[in-house]
C-alpha cells in the first residue's frame, strides 16, 4: 500500500461463511474510477491477484459473455445478469451444477465512495465449491479490492497506475 493511501477497509477477511461472503472498502475518489475499473475486463488481472486473464465479447453490458482464466483452477465462462450503470452489476460464472454469483455495487457519501463486492456459491454443487475454494477467496478478497482501490486513486489523482 503507498504511503499517501487515503481508503480504508473493513478488515483482513471478508465477511461471511465459504458460501456468501462480502467485502466493503471506502476510498477518496470519484465512483467513475472504481466504475472503469470494474468494466474493464481486460484489465481485472492487474488488480485481481486471482486471475490470470479475462475477455468479454463486445461492450460491457447485461447479456455480455466473457471468458476468466484464473491462476489456479479452469477456465470458466461468465455472463453479466444484472447492471445498473455507475452503480452495480452481477456476473454469474458458470460451475458444474453450480455457479458463482459475485456482485459488486457502488455508493458515495462526503467524497468518498464505498464499494462492495459480494460473493455466493450456489446450485446443487454450491456447497462443495464453497468448501473448496471459499475460504481461499474469502482471503484473497481484502487484498484484490485494495489493490483495486490503490489504482482508483491513482486514476482520481491523474496518475499512471
Amino acid at each position: 500500500m503507498s504511503e499517501n493511501a487515503t481508503f480504508t477497509t473493513t478488515g483482513g477477511i471478508a465477511e461471511g461463511q465459504n458460501n456468501a461472503f462480502s467485502h466493503s472498502m471506502t476510498a477518496q475518489c470519484d465512483p467513475i474510477c472504481i466504475w472503469a475499473l470494474w468494466t474493464d475486463v481486460a484489465t481485472w488481472p492487474a488488480w485481481d491477484t486471482e486471475l490470470q486473464a479475462a475477455t468479454i465479447v463486445g461492450a460491457f453490458k447485461k447479456g455480455a459473455k466473457g471468458t476468466l482464466i484464473p491462476k489456479s483452477g479452469a477456465k470458466s465462462k461468465f455472463v453479466v445478469t444484472e447492471l445498473v450503470e455507475g452503480q452495480h452489476y452481477t456476473f454469474v460464472t458458470f460451475l458444474p451444477l453450480a455457479r458463482l454469483e459475485i456482485t459488486r455495487q457502488l455508493s458515495t457519501k462526503s467524497g468518498a465512495t464505498t464499494f462492495i463486492h459480494r460473493v455466493r456459491f450456489v446450485g446443487p454443487l454450491g456447497k462443495l465449491f464453497a468448501w473448496i475454494f471459499g475460504a481461499h477467496f474469502r482471503k484473497a478478497l481484502p487484498v484484490v479490492m485494495q489493490q483495486l482501490a490503490q489504482q482508483a486513486e491513482a486514476i482520481h489523482k491523474g496518475r499512471p497506475t
